[in-house]
């Protein structure tokens, strides 16, 4: 995260005062006790290359998170990711924790295996500006909030420092926004149903 992208909508700011503003910008709840972070994750599938060399991914997964309060923290060279929900049984976290579940499966049953991991934070009062990224996390756990309570309430993800990002949106991220936000609606609404 020593980097942010070059290509900033947030004039005169110094590298640092960015990735500070960002970071806790997307942390914590609001005053009306909501996240004050939305998060997409997706797990892509590398088929290989084509004729023209370019890339071919399939999406394996991909959720959206609105439920969970971003917590972060920092060890050495690690960035800890904690979505910490409600409730143990909220159907949202069951649906990414199962995701992550068959994810850890593909990577432990194929040292082949070529799926990524791609997970982005936009805080919700800077939307059309920034986002942190953060990639294929070393590992991952389903944890209580609170040390004093008996219920799995959160799921902790681990990266490697060099694996967490802040970008800007550009021009093109803004119009692909755009015509994702009906997905993305949908998913939400699929996955808050789930039973």
């Amino acid at each position: 995260m020593e980097n942010i992208k070059e290509n900033t909508n947030i004039e005169n700011e110094k590298t640092e005062e960015k990735e500070y503003r960002v970071l806790k910008m997307v942390q914590g709840l609001d005053e009306d006790d909501q996240p004050k972070a939305r998060a997409s994750l997706s797990i892509m599938k590398f088929l290989g290359g084509d004729a023209d060399n370019k890339l071919n991914y399939r999406t394996a997964a991909e959720r959206a998170i609105t439920q969970g309060e971003v917590k972060l923290s920092a060890g050495k060279g690690t960035i800890m990711l904690d979505f910490v929900f409600k409730s143990d049984t909220t159907p949202e976290m069951l649906s990414v924790w199962k995701v992550l579940s068959a994810y850890g499966e593909d990577m432990m049953n194929d040292p082949s295996c070529t799926e990524y991991f791609f997970l982005n934070i936009i805080p919700t009062e800077a939307a059309d500006e920034c986002y942190v990224s953060f990639v294929n996390p070393k590992y991952w756990l389903l944890m209580p909030s609170n040390i004093n309570i008996k219920k799995l309430d959160t799921i902790r993800l681990v990266f490697d420092e060099d694996d967490v990002d802040i970008y800007d949106f550009t021009e093109k991220d803004k119009e692909e926004i755009k015509n994702r936000q009906a997905v993305n609606i949908g998913l939400v609404n699929q996955y808050n149903n789930v039973e």
